[in-house]
C-alpha cells in the first residue's frame, strides 16, 4: 500500500468524522507533515 493511498484513506475517514476543509488543513499540516519531514 502506498502512502498516498493510506493518506486518501486518513482524509475520507476524517472528511467522515466531520473535519471541514480548513481544520483537515491545519490537522494533516501538524500530523503529517513532521513525517515527511523525518524522512
Amino acid at each position: 500500500m502506498s502512502s498516498e493511498d493510506s493518506l486518501q484513506k486518513l482524509f475520507l475517514m476524517l472528511v467522515k468524522n466531520g473535519f471541514s476543509p480548513p481544520q483537515l488543513c491545519s490537522t494533516f499540516t501538524i500530523t503529517v507533515y513532521p513525517l515527511f519531514l523525518k524522512e
